[in-house]
């Protein structure tokens, strides 16, 4: 069974709907196999929890708005 992990951010639930589901058809599409076999696991990731070089992204992103 074919996995897709996806790494992002936080997301409404229709929004991860549409996110699976497009995932699912390109993955079909690619390799042929049902899509409905198509594994996606989401992993949301806050801004405070990802770095850039030596920055946080929620500062980065602060740094952008001032």
């Amino acid at each position: 069974m074919p996995l897709i992990v996806f790494e992002g951010p936080p997301m409404d639930t229709d929004t991860k709907r549409q996110l699976v589901r497009d995932f699912a058809k390109a993955a079909s599409k690619a390799t042929g196999l049902p899509a409905e076999i198509i594994t996606t696991v989401i992993h949301e990731n806050p801004k405070e929890n990802i770095g850039t070089g030596p920055t946080l992204l929620t500062d980065k992103l602060a740094d952008r708005s001032s």
